[in-house]
């Protein structure tokens, strides 16, 4: 029997994301779509890139639960005000990562000590998907 798999049309890991994507939406648990959760994210994370994909990208890879419960870990580490900003970034090769921003007023020393203390203390702790999708950091302002 002759393999004629070279003449099948190939599906690329960028199509296949993006089926797993699709395929996402319609099979997990849509947390963020409800109006209740959407609000708990616009109440308390700035959202910087486009509303409706950034809350979709927080639906389709069940980010939503982890975002609310980090806000308590934040304010642990960071000080009660501060600001969060959430921001789907993508890379060359069309990888795409949600990053959730603390602004910090302090040094830079001090950014990173409350960091480290976010990390150890809680992110570390969280499964190891979830960081393939999400990540926390600071930006100085």
């Amino acid at each position: 029997m002759q393999d004629d798999s070279f003449s099948k049309k190939q599906i690329t890991a960028h199509q296949d994301a993006q089926f797993l994507d699709l395929l996402g939406a319609f099979t997990r648990p849509q947390e963020i779509q409800s109006s209740s959760n959407a609000d708990d994210l616009n109440s308390r994370f700035v959202i910087k890139t486009n509303r409706h994909e950034t809350l979709r990208f927080v639906a389709v890879n069940g980010l939503g639960t982890v975002l609310l419960q980090s806000e308590e870990h934040i304010r642990a580490a960071f000080g009660e005000s501060a600001l969060k900003t959430l921001a789907i970034v993508e890379d060359d090769e069309g990888y795409r990562t949600l990053f959730c921003l603390v602004l910090f007023a302090g040094s830079l020393d001090d950014a990173r000590t409350a960091l480290k203390s976010f990390d150890t203390r809680w992110w570390l702790q969280q499964p190891n998907q979830l960081a393939a999708k999400l990540n926390f950091d600071f930006e100085l302002v």
